[in-house]
């Protein structure tokens, strides 16, 4: 039970990491592609 538990920790912050440099991404393409629509 004990082992069940910390995979399903380690799997969370997995997750909440995944999910941070997700957000992390979208920003960067946002940022470039609102830089784009103003250069042309």
């Amino acid at each position: 039970a004990a082992e069940e538990a910390l995979k399903n920790r380690t799997s969370d912050i997995d997750y909440a990491t995944a999910q941070a440099e997700l957000s992390e991404a979208v920003a960067q393409i946002q940022t470039i592609e609102r830089l784009r629509k103003t250069t042309h």
